[in-house]
C-alpha cells in the first residue's frame, strides 16, 4: 500500500520521468547483458582457439620426435622441445588461474608463451573467474590438467629417445626406441581423447551460456515491454478516472450543487487540481452559508432593533410624559413625589437596558474584565433575597434561597458580576412564573461554586431551545411581548459566567411546568478574609459626611450645558464653589490662572478634548486632582484616562453618590496628605 500511495501522490511529470527512467534502465540492462554475452562467448572462442594451438603443438611435437628417430637429425628433437613450450606456457597460466592469488604478469606471460592472442587473455581470465564454479568449466579445467600430465609423460619419453638416438646407429638400442614410440603412440591417442573432451566441454559450456543469456534476454525484453505497458496503463487509467470524476464534480457545481464531495485521490497535479476545486466549492458553500447567516443576522438585528425601540421608547414615554406633568403649577406635592419616583424608576430601567447593551458589546469585543475581590457570599445572598423576595411577593409566588453543604463564608471573584448574573437568572424565573415558587440553591461541586435556579413557570418550548443563548433572541420574539425584556440577559450572563471561570446552561425544561438553570463559577474560598470583609462592609455602610467639601473650589470642564447645571446642583448643595469651562482650551487657561481644589474633566469636547487638556496641564506641573467624566465605558478607557494624567474615572451617566464620594476622597485625601507632610516637616 505504501508503494501504491507513493505512486499516486507522485506528480505527473515525475511519473513520466519514472516510466521513462525504468524503461531506460531496463534497456541499458539489456545492452549490458548483450555485451556480457558477447564477451563471454568471445572468451569461449579464445579458449577454443587456445585449445587448437595447444593440440597442434602437441601433434607437431609427436611428429618431430618420430622424424628424429628416423633421421637422427637433432634439429627435429629441438623442434620437438620447441613445440612443447606451448603446452608448458598454458600450464603456467592454468596454475595461476587455480592459485588463491593470481600473479597477472606471470599468467599473461604463460598465455603468451602458449600462443594465445594478447587481446584474448583478459576475457579468458574473466571467464575463469566468473564461471569457475560452473560444472562445464570445472570439467574443462580437469581435462586441461590431465593433458598437462600426459605432456609431462611425452616429454620424458622424448628424453629417453634422445638418449638412445644420440649413441649413434650402431650403439643405440632400437628395442627401447621401438617401445618408446609405442608408448608415444598410446599417449598421442590419450591426448587426442583429452583434447576432444576439452573441446566438447567448451562447446557444451558455450551452448549453456548461449541458452542462459538468451533466456535472460527474452525475460528482460518481456519485462521491459510488460513494465512499460503496465505503467502506461495504470497511469493513463488513473489519470482518466480522476479527470472524469473532476468533470462530474464540475458539472454539479455548475448546476448549483455545492454540497458535492470532491474526491482527492492523490497529491499530484491532478490531485492538486481536485484539492483546489474542493477548496473553491468549500469557499462558495461558505460564502452561501455566510450570506444566509448574514441575512438571518440582519433579520434578527432588525427584530432586536424593533424590540429596543419598544423597550427604550416605553420608559422614554413615561419620563417625558411625567416630566411634562411636573410643569403643572396646580400639581400637589404628593403627586410630584409620586411622579418623580416613576421618573427615577423608569430612568433606572432605561439605564439597565443601555448597560446590558454596552456590557454585551464589551464582551463581544473582548473588552470586558472581571475585578476579583474578597467578599461575603452570605451577605450577597441576603441582598439578593431582599431584592428578589419583594418582586416574588408582589406576584404572589414563593422565593427561597438554600445553601447545600459546606460553603466558605468568604470567596474571591467579581461580586458585582456574580450579583448581575444571579439577578438576571433568578429575575427571569420570577418574571416568567405566574404561580408556584422559585428556588435558588448553591453548593460546592469540585472546583466550582454551583448555583441552581428552579421555577414552576411557563417553561421553554423545544423549538426555542437552540436560540436560548443567542444574542438578540428571546423566547417570545414578537414586539408586543407580554413580559418585556431585551433578550440580552441570558447571553450576557453566560459570557460573564465564562469570564469568572464557569458557565451557564439549561439543566431541564418542561413546557408549562417550569425550568431549571445552572450557574457555575470558579470556587476560590477565602477562610481568613471574614474579618476584613466585615470591616470593609462597615466602612461602605457608614454614612458619608461631605461637610469638609464646603468652600472648596471645583472647575467643571464640560461642553454640555445641561450636564453643567446637573453637576453644579450636586456640588453646590454641599457648599462647593463651582466654575465652568466649555472646552479643554478654556479649561487649561482657567486652571492655571485660578486656584482650584479639584477639576472635573469631560474627555470628549470640541477645540481641545479632555485627554489633551489633562496632558498639557500635567506637563506644566499642575498637581490638582483631575477626575475624568466620559460616556466611554469600554475596556481600556479607564486606563487611557489615567495614562493621560487623571486621578480617577467616572463613567456617564454620573451617579450622585459616586461623584460625591470620589470628590470627597480626592479633596480630603489631598488635604490630609498636605497636613501630614507639614507635620512631618515640622517634626524634622
Amino acid at each position: 500500500m505504501g508503494i501504491v500511495r507513493f505512486w499516486k501522490d507522485l506528480s505527473v511529470s515525475k511519473k513520466l520521468y519514472t516510466v521513462v527512467g525504468i524503461l531506460a534502465f531496463m534497456i541499458a540492462t539489456e545492452l549490458l547483458t548483450l555485451i556480457f554475452a558477447m564477451n563471454t562467448l568471445s572468451a569461449v572462442r579464445a579458449f577454443v582457439a587456445g585449445e587448437a594451438i595447444w593440440s597442434k603443438a602437441q601433434k607437431d611435437a609427436v611428429h618431430n620426435l618420430e622424424r628424429y628417430v628416423v633421421t637422427s637429425n637433432r634439429r627435429f628433437y629441438l623442434q620437438f622441445l620447441e613445440n612443447l613450450k606451448i603446452p608448458a606456457g598454458d600450464r603456467v597460466a592454468r596454475l595461476e588461474l587455480e592459485a588463491p592469488v593470481m600473479d597477472m604478469q606471470k599468467l599473461r606471460d604463460g598465455f603468451l608463451a602458449g600462443g594465445n592472442h594478447p587481446d584474448d587473455i583478459q576475457s579468458v581470465v574473466n571467464l575463469m573467474r566468473r564461471f569457475s564454479d560452473v560444472p562445464h568449466v570445472q570439467k574443462a579445467v580437469a581435462a586441461w590438467r590431465e593433458g598437462d600430465s600426459l605432456i609431462d609423460e611425452l616429454q620424458l619419453l622424448g628424453v629417453q629417445i634422445d638418449n638412445e638416438v644420440s649413441k649413434g646407429i650402431r650403439k643405440r638400442n632400437n628395442q627401447k626406441i621401438s617401445e618408446a614410440l609405442d608408448e608415444i603412440y598410446v599417449l598421442n591417442q590419450k591426448l587426442t581423447a583429452v583434447e576432444t573432451d576439452f573441446s566438447n566441454t567448451l562447446g557444451a559450456a558455450s551452448r549453456w551460456v548461449e541458452g542462459l543469456l538468451a533466456a535472460f534476454l527474452i525475460l528482460l525484453v518481456i519485462t521491459i515491454e510488460g513494465t512499460g505497458l503496465g505503467l502506461t496503463f495504470i497511469f493513463s487509467r488513473r489519470l482518466t478516472t480522476d479527470l472524469q470524476q473532476l468533470n462530474v464534480v464540475a458539472d454539479k457545481v455548475g448546476n448549483g450543487e455545492f454540497d458535492v464531495d470532491v474526491p482527492v485521490n492523490s497529491k499530484d497535479e491532478v490531485g492538486q487540481l481536485a484539492l483546489s476545486l474542493k477548496h473553491m466549492v468549500s469557499n462558495i458553500q461558505q460564502l452561501i452559508d455566510d450570506k444566509r447567516t448574514a441575512v438571518h443576522a440582519s433579520q434578527t438585528k432588525n427584530l432586536f432593533l424593533a424590540n429596543m425601540s419598544h423597550e427604550i421608547r416605553t420608559p422614554l414615554n413615561a419620563i417625558l410624559g411625567f416630566t411634562e406633568l411636573m410643569r403643572d403649577p396646580e400639581l400637589s406635592d404628593s403627586d410630584k413625589i409620586h411622579y418623580l419616583d416613576i421618573i427615577k424608576r423608569t430612568g433606572n430601567n432605561l439605564a439597565t437596558i443601555i448597560n446590558d447593551i454596552l456590557d454585551l458589546s464589551k464582551v463581544e469585543a473582548d473588552q470586558m474584565e472581571v475585578e476579583t475581590e474578597v467578599f461575603s457570599l452570605s451577605q450577597l445572598m441576603q441582598d439578593l433575597y431582599l431584592l428578589l423576595g419583594m418582586r416574588a411577593k408582589e406576584k404572589g409566588i414563593e422565593f427561597k434561597i438554600q445553601k447545600k453543604g459546606e460553603v466558605s463564608e468568604c470567596i474571591q471573584t467579581d461580586p458585582g458580576r456574580l450579583r448581575q448574573v444571579l439577578l438576571n437568572l433568578a429575575g427571569n424565573a420570577i418574571k416568567f412564573t405566574e404561580r408556584g415558587s422559585v428556588n435558588l440553591s448553591y453548593e460546592v461541586r469540585g472546583h466550582y461554586l454551583f448555583f441552581t435556579v428552579k421555577d414552576t413557570g411557563k417553561g421553554i418550548p423545544k423549538t426555542q431551545l437552540n436560540s436560548l443563548f443567542k444574542p438578540f433572541s428571546q423566547g417570545d420574539s414578537s414586539v408586543s411581548k407580554k413580559f418585556g425584556g431585551t433578550g440580552l440577559g441570558l447571553i450576557l450572563s453566560k459570557k460573564l459566567a465564562q469570564l469568572m471561570g464557569g458557565d451557564i446552561g439549561l439543566l431541564e425544561s418542561t413546557y408549562q411546568r417550569g425550568s431549571t438553570f445552572y450557574i457555575k463559577v470558579a470556587y476560590q474560598p477565602v477562610y481568613e478574609g471574614k474579618q476584613r470583609v466585615s470591616e470593609v462592609s462597615q466602612e461602605q455602610k457608614a454614612p458619608q459626611n461631605f461637610e469638609k467639601l464646603a468652600g472648596k473650589k471645583v472647575l467643571i470642564v464640560e461642553d454640555t450645558k445641561d450636564n453643567q447645571v446637573l453637576l453644579n446642583l450636586y456640588l453646590a448643595k454641599v457648599g462647593m464653589k463651582v466654575s465652568f469651562a466649555d472646552n479643554g482650551e478654556e479649561g487649561i487657561k482657567k486652571a492655571l490662572i485660578e486656584s482650584y481644589d479639584i477639576v472635573l474633566m469631560d474627555m470628549q469636547m470640541p477645540v481641545k478634548d479632555g485627554y489633551e487638556a489633562t496632558k498639557e496641564l500635567r506637563s506644566k506641573g499642575y498637581q490638582v486632582p483631575i477626575v475624568a467624566l466620559t460616556g466611554y465605558a469600554m475596556k481600556g478607557d479607564r486606563e487611557k484616562c489615567l495614562r493621560a494624567g487623571c486621578n480617577d474615572y467616572i463613567a456617564k451617566p454620573v451617579s450622585k453618590s459616586q461623584l460625591m464620594t470620589t470628590v470627597h476622597q480626592l479633596v480630603v485625601k489631598e488635604e490630609t496628605n498636605e497636613t501630614v507632610a507639614q507635620e512631618n516637616f515640622i517634626t524634622v
